[in-house]
């Protein structure tokens, strides 16, 4: 949604549909005109990164973005404010601080690390053939699993010479069945994710070891499944010069998804 020409940030309306094409979800968050406020002069970005921060050591400004409306989540309207992207290094955090344009009042925080939860095994379903219901943490979409440790994608053909993401939120939750064996398993991601993002959080716990995307800049490490081949490995399978963990899916009798095994995963990891 705008307001002359101005987008308002979380006004929109949400339509979640999966690989089939079935609908399970809309959502309409927009904000009546009258509810509105009306535009006028801005603060500096500059004002805004100082009132965001207003004297915490402790949090570093990313980015400055605005002058723009963001929706107030009761439902009260849009304020004109600008946007400052905030993180913290220990314990890791990032929020988005909204600054009124006319006040220089903080008006609102946002946490941009979201949580969800999710049907797993662990670690895998040899060792505990339970499926249990897990938080997904970490989480920076609320549509699909991409965090700050690790992001999921599923290979758009058995090859993996393109990826996707079929597994989106239903009701704010990942909470899909395993389907084996299938090379279109929304489980296979949610899997994935959950154990790379475990593994990747345990090597800064214990270890005080970061890894930074294999190569690449990014904090997180991408994993990808669905691939039609009897293993796992490492490699950069989507071709942007960072390293990948591949999670394949044996479609010969009997055989298994790798995506389903922490263990593989942990190992791939190491590489």
């Amino acid at each position: 949604q705008e307001h002359d020409g101005i987008p308002i940030e979380g006004a929109q309306v949400v339509v979640t549909v999966d690989g089939q094409g079935l609908v399970h979800q809309v959502s309409d968050g927009t904000v009546p005109s009258g509810l509105i406020q009306d535009p006028g002069p801005c603060l500096s970005p500059a004002e805004a990164e100082g009132a965001a921060l207003s004297s915490r050591l402790d949090l570093l400004a990313l980015d400055v973005r605005g002058p723009m409306y963001v929706a107030a989540p009761s439902g009260d309207g849009a304020r004109f404010v600008r946007a400052v992207t905030v993180k913290r290094r220990a314990p890791f955090g990032m929020w988005e601080v909204y600054v009124g344009c006319d006040s220089g009042d903080v008006v609102e925080v946002r946490d941009l690390i979201l949580e969800a939860d999710g049907k797993v095994y662990d670690p895998n379903p040899v060792v505990n053939p339970t499926l249990l219901t897990v938080t997904l943490p970490n989480l920076t979409s609320s549509t699909n699993l991409m965090g700050t440790l690790a992001q999921a994608w599923a290979c758009g053909s058995g090859y993996c010479d393109t990826v996707t993401q079929r597994a989106v939120a239903v009701d704010g939750n990942f909470l899909y069945d395993p389907v084996e064996p299938s090379l279109t398993d929304p489980f296979s991601e949610v899997s994935a994710y959950y154990h790379v993002d475990k593994v990747n959080a345990w090597f800064e716990t214990n270890l005080d070891y970061v890894p930074t995307g294999y190569g690449c800049s990014h904090r997180y490490t991408d994993v990808a499944v669905n691939m039609d081949y009897a293993n796992g490995f490492f490699g950069d399978v989507d071709r942007d010069g960072c390293g990948d963990i591949v999670l394949g899916q044996d479609m010969n009798p009997g055989g298994v998804d790798f995506a389903y095994d922490g263990e593989v995963i942990y190992h791939e990891f190491t590489h």
